[in-house]
């Protein structure tokens, strides 16, 4: 065993503390060995591609630990530290420091790492604090989250491999969408409802707190009628790139870990479901579930893609939702302020119902004059329009009012065929900003005291 002297280091208080938090599918004791036995340490030590030619550790109150990791490329890194705390199961205190090419520590860094029973699962909390550093130590501090967050996810895999081989369904799929698009769909109450389940099964999201600590509660009804009720809590949300949840159901409840890795546009999700026995999870498969999880990615990945095709913009206006219905549905007020700035619009027809047809002219500042013929799919008074563009390339616009006490809350969708159709209406027709700037203006014209007789 090593020990280093801290001879030319000196405190380092701009550095601020770390915290880290993993919830992982293994008992207590396991974890706690695979933090204090020198062959578990070593199968998980460090990022991918990283090996531990040297791994001594005596975990006891002053026992020191020698962890030499070795780059992809060869390069060493000799590491040192010593234990200051040991309660079993509970608590572990080390210090951990790397050294120079000569021996010398360039820093040295406190870690408390706690050990929390959650069921068949265990919360670890690692807060790390800097005690001391050279001057060079700056090239290497910055990447210890980074470091320590792939050394976790080493961790957990040969957790799930060494204890829960028999327990756990995995499912990988790659979306074609932003990890952000991805992360919302499981985040978000409606996105969530639209997809989750099997083919034919429909969901009502009654929570959805994506907050760790937050609960999410699901009726979800088969195609026959049945109904299903599903529940848990958030034990991690890391937004974009990991979430940590229980699932109860019938009585049983599972532990998923679902991360998201995002590269070029593309988003790699995979979804680990750790039950609590073996039993448990062969009940689960006999009853459908990697179906029924095959057929949510399915179902996921159809909705990805349709939100991939859309525009979304809301607005909050200041005046009751009969007001703002009326605004949109009737031609003298539609005049007023429908299109961009600068532009004026003259309409030559209105039949606000179901199969109806809506046309009419705007005029650019130059005096271009752009037609438009509009056919209304669905009228619901005064709660939601749908209705399809049907000159040049079709859209559809999906108008919704939520009356927000005195104020309405306008959502307009812009779906397109294709996301090459979005993207030309995007980069060749401004409809983001031409949308925006449309409802900039009746926003202006409500909030100046506009009155419907």
């Amino acid at each position: 065993m090593r020990s280093k002297s801290r001879k030319g280091a000196g405190p380092m208080a701009e550095w601020p503390e770390m915290v880290l938090t993993r919830v992982f599918s293994a008992p207590r004791e396991l974890v706690w060995k695979a933090w204090t036995e020198p062959g578990r340490v070593r199968a998980w030590w460090g990022p991918r591609g990283f090996g531990v030619p040297r791994c001594e550790v005596d975990p006891r109150p002053g026992g020191a630990m020698s962890i030499d990791m070795s780059g992809p490329d060869g390069t060493l890194y000799p590491g040192f530290g010593a234990f200051r705390e040991v309660t079993p199961f509970d608590r572990l205190v080390f210090t951990a420091g790397a050294a120079d090419s000569s021996g010398e520590p360039v820093f040295e860094i406190l870690n408390t790492a706690t050990f929390e029973e959650r069921g068949a699962s265990t919360l670890l909390t690692l807060r790390t604090r800097v005690l001391s550093a050279r001057p060079e130590a700056a090239a290497y501090l910055p990447g210890q989250e980074m470091g320590w967050s792939l050394s976790l996810e080493r961790l957990a895999a040969v957790l799930a491999g060494a204890e829960a081989a028999d327990r756990v369904l995995v499912v990988t799929r790659v979306f074609q969408a932003p990890a952000a698009l991805v992360f919302a769909a499981f985040t978000e109450a409606e996105r969530m409802g639209a997809w989750w389940g099997p083919r034919g099964f429909t969901n009502t999201v009654e929570e959805m707190d994506a907050r760790a600590g937050g609960a999410w509660r699901v009726t979800q009804v088969a195609p026959d009628g049945t109904e299903h009720r599903f529940d848990g809590v958030f034990h991690e949300v890391v937004p974009y790139e990991r979430l940590v949840f229980t699932q109860r159901w019938q009585g049983h409840e599972n532990l998923n870990v679902a991360t998201f890795r995002e590269l070029d546009g593309q988003t790699e999700l995979t979804m680990a479901s750790t039950f609590d026995t073996a039993a448990d999870r062969d009940m689960a498969l006999k009853y459908g579930m990697r179906r029924g999880m095959s057929e949510s990615m399915d179902r996921l990945a159809e909705q990805l893609e349709a939100a991939g095709c859309e525009i979304v913009v809301s607005r909050l206006l200041t005046a009751p939702r009969p007001l703002v219905y009326r605004m949109w549905t009737e031609p003298e007020h539609v005049a007023r302020w429908w299109g961009p700035k600068g532009f004026t619009t003259s309409v030559a027809a209105m039949d606000v119902r179901a199969g109806g047809d809506w046309r009419f002219v705007m005029r650019g500042p130059d005096g271009t004059e752009f037609p438009n013929h509009v056919r209304y799919v669905e009228v619901s008074p005064p709660e939601r329009l749908v209705y399809d563009h049907l000159e040049d390339a079709w859209f559809r616009h999906e108008v919704s009012f939520t009356a927000l006490g005195r104020e309405t809350e306008v959502t307009v969708r812009m779906r397109f065929t294709s996301v090459a159709a979005r993207e030309e209406a995007v980069r060749q027709y401004g409809a983001v900003e031409g949308l925006n700037q449309t409802l900039n203006g009746l926003a202006e014209l409500l909030a100046g005291g506009e009155r419907v007789a």
